[in-house]
């Protein structure tokens, strides 16, 4: 494929690096805002007078060929040079292996170089006569580094920037920690700035390799509740030299691992843009996450940060990325639900007196280098409480373990009881707290009372609530499930409008506030009756569980079908097709929320894939997605750009909804609790990985064959 930024980094560990080959620079991805920090990085040969180089710094001349793969655990460049027929290929390969938290944290990445000779002329260029003989070579160096040769590679000092916003640990902008890592050399000649070797090559020929592995075993960083904790990987490790030493160790595993890992994953029947997709998504969210443990506490953390906004693990970021945890690694999603309700708010916020004794959640549990309070300016307080709920269902029922409902009793039921109190005409359909998620959109769909977006929500969220409670011995739920019947009728009685779902049951704007400005808001809202992309966005986390909600079935793929053209555009389809203007026109601590017909990829994602357990095949948009990230990285590193027609939502972690297309192309429903697995494929040509059902210890993944 064509060069395009890209950046890939080891779970929870910040340790990683991208490129950007348009503007010929690279950074190192460490513990502040993306893409990191500027260094170079110089790979490629030196052929007599000539040095040629992959375009990742700026000294050099560039191979006049160019391409790229972006694997699931690595990233690949490949250079030509016609003239003598010499090609390189250069890999940045991370430890990655699902479920297994030690390897996959473990603070290393491995640069690796080979040089070959063309076999034939490339095109019509003529290669010079004889052999070719010169040098093959990766070198590192930046302002903000310092390298000292050793006899096994070079010590690094590292400049780092950090930036903690608030508690005991608070930076100011500008404040740098030193680290020191290690390049160490595995295959070539160790030199100032990396390692080099020598080759001589005939036509057809392969050379040496050179390949670093670049560790780090960083001090504490982030601060969780005003205490410095430590990364997971150091109860491994105590120093850098232990890094190094597991470096050497486990190279060939890292490599072996990781090629049959990427080419399981590649091996399905949906295309090369989905599996463009699936790597580059994965790679997006890995330089967003941190694992650490925290000693008061004796009990690890992890968190994600979503993109370029840097809040830590935003409760509906990562409803959406559900399918990802629920096929890959459970176990992330655990953490998470473990950490949230420290959290959660008092629903007297919202409804006074009404709400004694109610809890909703925080959208965020902080920002940047620091966890400890909400960071967003306002909450989301209905779908943030039922996006808990729903998260905690979804992961007893793929899991088959009770831990979550036990542990976390009264916060699952006191969401409920927020929801349920937040309905305040009596049709069951939340009225306050709406606010959602959806924050560069028109009013109706961003703030609107009564939303058929949340009314979805909530009813899912009071049923699976309901069963949840009842499973941990709390048999007072008959309330939550009358709710959740009323919420049906009103969705069926005034929902519907024929061809789709309204965006709200209630039009009038009448006492809502802005929440941004805090202005009031009067007359209709516009676009309150159009279509929108968000009434089936809850569905996936229960369809891959085959549980039903009892909507109308035939309604839900009338609303897809009729929806998808009139919101359609290049790169995906829009919030809605109300295109009227009169968005909240605020930029507020880097929040980029202006926008007039707006799309966010995963959200498209979501509705394909509840679409395709409904028989409705719409798997091909992912095309549209990839064409995306591919002009939104093609002139600059951007990662995982979720908006498109506006907005800035790039680095985001929660593209990786889209691992849930190989369950939805299946048709799988897997629940270990339920002890349901079945399939119903969407297409008589599917051929999918089933990767919940993965041994990957064994190196063992079933596959649905249509």
């Amino acid at each position: 494929m064509q060069p395009m930024g890209d950046g890939i980094s080891v779970l929870g560990s910040r340790h990683g690096m991208m490129w950007d080959p348009f503007n010929r620079c690279s950074y190192l991805v460490r513990f502040d805002k993306h893409p990191g920090i500027s260094f170079s990085l110089r790979v490629g040969v030196r052929l007599g007078e000539r040095t040629i180089v992959l375009p990742l710094c700026p000294e050099g001349d560039v191979f006049a060929f160019l391409d790229q793969e972006t694997l699931p655990s690595a990233m690949v460049l490949i250079g030509i040079d016609p003239e003598s027929g010499i090609k390189v290929r250069f890999e940045v390969r991370i430890p990655f292996r699902p479920r297994d938290a030690d390897y996959s944290t473990a603070p290393v990445y491995y640069l690796k170089a080979c040089v070959s000779r063309l076999s034939k002329p490339f095109r019509w260029t003529e290669p010079a006569a004889g052999s070719s003989s010169g040098s093959l070579f990766i070198e590192v160096s930046g302002d903000t580094m310092q390298a000292r040769e050793n006899e096994r590679g070079c010590d690094i000092t590292l400049q780092t920037p950090v930036t903690r916003p608030f508690g005991e640990y608070q930076t100011l902008p500008g404040y740098c920690q030193e680290v020191y890592e290690r390049l160490e050399v595995l295959c070539g000649q160790p030199s100032a700035y990396g390692a080099e070797a020598p080759f001589t090559l005939d036509t057809g020929e392969t050379g040496p390799e050179v390949c670093l592995a670049w560790c780090a075993c960083a001090p504490d960083i982030l601060s969780v509740a005003d205490e410095l904790c430590p990364f997971r990987y150091r109860q491994q490790f105590a120093n850098l030299s232990e890094v190094a030493g597991w470096a050497r160790v486990h190279a060939d595993e890292v490599f072996s691992y990781g090629s049959w890992f990427d080419a399981v994953v590649a091996d399905h029947s949906l295309g090369s843009a989905v599996t463009h997709l699936l790597s580059q998504t994965l790679h997006s969210w890995l330089i967003n996450t941190w694992w650490v443990r925290v000693p008061s506490r004796e009990k690890e953390w992890f968190s994600v940060w979503e993109g370029s906004c840097y809040f830590h693990s935003t409760v509906d970021v990562e409803f959406t990325q559900a399918p990802f945890y629920l096929t890959l690694w459970p176990e992330l999603l655990r953490l998470e639900l473990d950490e949230w309700p420290e959290y959660a708010k008092t629903g007297e916020r919202v409804l006074g007196e009404n709400g004694k004794g109610t809890q909703f959640l925080a959208h965020d549990m902080g920002v940047l280098a620091a966890v400890g309070q909400q960071a967003y300016p306002h909450d989301m307080e209905v779908e943030e409480a039922a996006d808990y709920i729903l998260l905690a269902y979804a992961y007893w029922q793929r899991s088959g373990e009770l831990s979550v409902q036990f542990t976390h009793y009264d916060t699952i039921r006191r969401f409920c009881d927020f929801i349920q109190a937040c309905d305040t005409n009596g049709n069951g359909v939340p009225d306050v707290g709406c606010t959602n998620t959806i924050d560069d959109a028109a009013p109706a769909i961003q703030y609107g009372r009564e939303q058929v977006y949340l009314a979805v929500k909530a009813l899912a969220a009071l049923r699976c609530g309901a069963e949840l409670l009842q499973s941990a011995g709390y048999q007072h739920t008959a309330d939550y499930l009358t709710q959740a019947d009323a919420i049906q009728r009103a969705l069926d009685d005034k929902g519907w409008l024929g061809d789709h779902y309204a965006v709200t049951l209630e039009p009038s704007a009448e006492g809502l506030l802005d929440p941004w400005t805090r202005q009031p808001l009067h007359g209709i809202l516009p676009g309150w009756d159009a279509c929108h992309i968000y009434t089936a966005n809850t569905l996936p986390i229960l369809d891959v569980l085959g549980c039903d909600l009892g909507l109308d079935e035939e309604r839900i793929v009338c609303d897809i079908q009729t929806t998808l053209p009139r919101t359609l555009t290049r790169y995906g389809c829009t919030h809605t097709d109300y295109h009227g203007g009169d968005t909240t026109a605020v930029t507020a601590d880097g929040l980029a929320v202006a926008s007039d017909a707006i799309g966010w990829v995963s959200m498209n994602i979501l509705r394909d894939i509840a679409a395709a357990y409904r028989g409705v095949d719409v798997l091909a948009m992912a095309e549209r997605y990839w064409d995306w990230q591919a002009t939104a990285n093609a002139r600059e590193v951007c990662g995982f750009f979720e908006t498109f027609r506006g907005n800035n939502l790039c680095f985001y972690p929660r593209g990786v909804a889209i691992w849930g297309y190989l369950e939805a192309a299946a048709g799988l429903r897997y629940s270990r609790h339920g002890g349901l697995c079945e399939a119903n494929t969407l297409r008589q040509t599917t051929h999918v990985p089933l990767l919940a059902l993965a041994d990957w210890p064994g190196r063992s993944v079933p596959y649905y064959e249509a």
